[in-house]
């Protein structure tokens, strides 16, 4: 039995495992990035979130020769809270968070602090079976106000971008975790005001990001517990060539804590 999962984990790796062209175009880095997921659980059917993030690049091998920022930068910090639905059925759970964002990119642009607001649904459903988990998560976000627009244009307005992970979990002792994950960013909706730029501009339309992440989870406790991860961020073009424009080698890791009110 032991073997067979291992066999399914190793299946789902080569299924998911990003296929990027490298290029010698491709502007590359190093990156360490990192979040706390706080969570309060108000019963088995609510639950409050808040999820600070935070980046820092160590390194980078610039292409064009045309850096928004130096090398040795924070390059990133968010924030995620909202209240999310719970509901369980057998090995079946079922998650409906809503949240608030916040992304900011404190020297990822040389002019000025750039920063933006979204709303976020993010549908969970996870399946649990003798110590493997299979997760799903459909993210939405909703980003409504950016600073990061042509000058101009108008830092108010609306786009949509979907991106939706698998995530397996297969579970060696009580304690710990294999873990293996995909993550797609696809614009579904693209401002019909303003023209679209970098992030954290207002999302193009089309397939603009992969992030493949490989690793492990420690529970130090039932409400506690950290995930260590290789993360591989590939970034493209959203235009019809999907041509690779950078690519992010990333230390990356979660720390969670589970507070019972």
């Amino acid at each position: 039995m032991r073997t067979s999962k291992i066999a399914a984990l190793l299946f789902v790796l080569f299924l998911i495992i990003p296929r990027a062209s490298y290029s010698a175009n491709a502007d590359s880095t190093f990156r360490a990035w990192g979040y706390l997921n706080y969570t309060l659980l108000f019963s088995p059917d609510w639950v409050f979130t808040i999820m600070p993030g935070y980046s820092y690049e160590f390194s980078r091998n610039d292409a064009d020769s045309a850096a928004p920022h130096g090398a040795q930068s924070s390059v990133l910090n968010e924030l995620y809270f909202g209240p999310a639905y719970v509901v369980q059925a057998g090995e079946f759970t079922l998650k409906l968070p809503f949240w608030y964002s916040f992304q900011g990119y404190p020297t990822a642009y040389r002019d000025m602090y750039h920063f933006s607001h979204n709303l976020d649904f993010l549908p969970v459903i996870q399946f649990t079976h003798n110590g493997l988990e299979l997760i799903t998560r459909l993210f939405l976000e909703n980003k409504f106000h950016t600073t990061r627009v042509p000058e101009g244009s108008n830092k108010q307005g609306y786009s949509l971008q979907f991106r939706p992970l698998v995530r397996v979990n297969y579970w060696l002792t009580s304690s710990v975790a294999l873990t293996l994950a995909d993550e797609a960013y696809l614009g579904l909706v693209q401002d019909s005001n303003n023209k679209s730029g970098p992030e954290p501009g207002f999302a193009r339309k089309g397939f603009s990001e992969n992030r493949f992440m490989a690793g492990m989870e420690y529970k130090f406790s039932p409400f506690t517990s950290i995930a260590p991860q290789y993360m591989l961020r590939t970034l493209y073009d959203p235009a019809s060539s999907h041509k690779l424009l950078g690519i992010d080698h990333c230390a990356f890791i979660q720390f969670n804590y589970i507070v019972r009110l």
